[in-house]
């Protein structure tokens, strides 16, 4: 530019440029005579502006409101035609261009399922902000939080909390990201002539774009992935937001760890705000909610189990299980939607032709195996009430194939576990290779029960050096705390192979006495493969009675 301007100069012809802030010709254009600042509309001016370009002989009303700010002079150009009334079209067509923006659409807080830990906050918080924006001035913008950080695993309702303080609040709302932030920091490009660093002007635009649209909540996505040289600059955009247009500022991370960071303080964020996933009851509220329009088949106890078997998921997650399962309804002629459809959508169960080949004497050990978690949890846990969904139906998970499991779901309301109900939960993940051993003999165990991380060994060794580590729950009565590995520490490595060894006998035995329900549960998988929780009590209900 700065070329540009000097050969223009020297052949007598001016030069004017249009940018969205001064700054940006600091350094690229040396030789400006003047800069001419065009203010934002206010209802005065725009009303002058709109009868001089209309021809108007009075000017026209033009009442205080939001809009009247974000009017530009090409709203008046695509209205250029109107004579009477003009304000109308042209608040219609800013309006418009800020439908982006314009969250009166958006979820509202009390119809956000899910976030209810978190309602008394938010509550709280549009309160202040009415209170802000109030024209009889009831608390200043300053007196109230300004910058907060949400923290939720993926689809725990972010964006959708933020929008929902912007619609209650009449807010505009603006998304940002800091991946651009950083992009712009890797390229460690500097604003010529200048001492400021190209990464504080990407963060200035992003900040000025969001103060065009104040008063607005500006949204700023993945602050985990701030780096420590963008946290003062940020912390001082934060700071230096404008009262008059205020800016209401939401990070947003899925890195729990991130907020408890001096990062965040010195980015001028005020409080961290933890948006938890939800219940199972919630989730079984939020699906039926959507079947209310949906045609199905499914009864109160199943719209729960889903509810169960969905637990971990979001709000998100259960409109996604949905739309799978009512796909799988229609193209079965339409049919009603069951349970079944939606216990597919949620476990990913693949289609017959897609399912891992293995012969049926696998499938058979399979069954027995999966049934020897089951029967032990029966008997040590309340008739199996945790037990959710038991499958054989093989599926390629990562790198490898898992030939079928059983989920359980714990009382949600609990927090800690009592060493009776630690113990059983022991038991159960030792009851597959049990029901092996009993059916197979020793020497034909297959390896079905370890082999990585995440295998029924690798779990029970895992809660057995936790218990007798870390919990107290150990022979010898120790109080001490020990958190380091097997390999460090020997004593805690006899005493896990020991607990495991004892817990693996009466699990043993257990099976052998009730083997005549992990026959009957074994029959029942090989023949359907998959049984909701229900079905599984059921089947062990009526064999115990024989």
């Amino acid at each position: 530019l700065a070329r540009e301007t000097i050969d223009a100069l020297n052949k007598g012809r001016p030069r004017l440029y249009v940018v969205p802030h001064e700054r940006a010709l600091i350094g690229s254009v040396p030789f400006v005579d003047g800069v001419l600042d065009l203010p934002r509309f206010s209802p005065q001016s725009l009303a002058s502006a709109c009868q001089r370009f209309y021809d108007l002989v009075q000017p026209p009303n033009v009442a205080q409101e939001p809009w009247v700010a974000q009017v530009s002079p090409h709203d008046l150009l695509i209205n250029s035609a109107v004579s009477a009334d003009p304000i109308t079209h042209v608040r219609s067509a800013v309006l418009q261009r800020l439908s982006d923006h314009d969250c009166t659409a958006a979820i509202p807080l009390e119809s956000l399922l899910g976030l209810s830990v978190v309602r008394d906050w938010a509550e709280a918080l549009i309160e202040d902000i009415r209170d802000a924006l109030d024209p009889q001035v009831r608390c200043h913008w300053s007196q109230i939080e300004r910058a907060v950080v949400f923290s939720g695993s993926l689809g725990a309702g972010k964006a959708s909390l933020s929008r929902a303080i912007a619609r209650a609040t009449g807010l505009n709302w603006y998304r940002v990201s800091t991946r651009r932030w950083v992009a712009a920091l890797d390229s460690d490009g500097w604003v010529r002539g200048t001492d400021r660093r190209v990464v504080q002007m990407v963060m200035e635009e992003d900040f000025e774009a969001a103060q065009a649209l104040a008063p607005a909540v500006l949204f700023i996505e993945d602050v985990d992935q701030l780096r420590d040289e963008l946290a003062l600059p940020l912390g001082q955009l934060i700071a230096q937001v404008d009262p008059n247009n205020p800016l209401f500022v939401i990070g947003a991370t899925t890195d729990e760890s991130l907020p408890e960071s001096e990062l965040l303080k010195s980015a001028n964020f005020e409080r961290t705000v933890y948006l938890p996933l939800p219940s199972s009851t919630l989730l079984a509220g939020a699906l039926k909610q959507r079947l209310a329009s949906a045609n199905h088949a499914l009864t109160e106890e199943e719209v729960m189990q889903v509810g169960r078997l969905a637990l971990g998921g979001t709000v998100a997650d259960i409109d996604r299980y949905l739309r799978r399962a009512e796909k799988t309804a229609r193209r079965a002629n339409n049919r009603q939607l069951n349970f079944d459809d939606l216990a597919t959508a949620i476990l990913e169960t693949p289609t017959i032709g897609a399912r891992p080949k293995i012969s049926e004497d696998e499938l058979a050990v399979t069954a027995y195996h999966e049934a020897g978690h089951a029967v032990i949890h029966f008997l040590d846990v309340g008739h199996g009430k945790e037990i959710q969904y038991a499958t054989v139906v093989p599926r390629r998970i990562g790198g490898g194939t898992a030939l079928g499991f059983v989920m359980r779901v714990s009382d949600e309301d609990s927090f800690s576990m009592s060493k009776t109900e630690a113990l059983a939960k022991l038991r159960m993940m030792l009851g597959g290779r049990g029901a092996e051993e009993i059916l197979l003999g020793v020497d034909r165990i297959t390896t079905g029960s370890g082999g990585s991380d995440g295998s029924d060994l690798a779990k029970a060794t895992k809660l057995a050096a936790y218990l007798i580590g870390r919990c107290g729950f150990n022979a010898k009565e120790s109080l001490v705390y020990r958190d380091a590995s097997l390999e460090d520490d020997p004593g805690l490595r006899e005493e896990v192979e020991l607990l495991l060894k004892e817990q693996y006998r009466q699990t043993r035995s257990s099976l052998q006495a009730n083997w005549h329900l992990v026959q009957a549960l074994a029959k029942r998988l090989v023949d359907d493969q998959e049984l909701s929780g229900q079905e599984v009590r059921r089947v062990l209900t009526e064999a115990s009675r024989i």
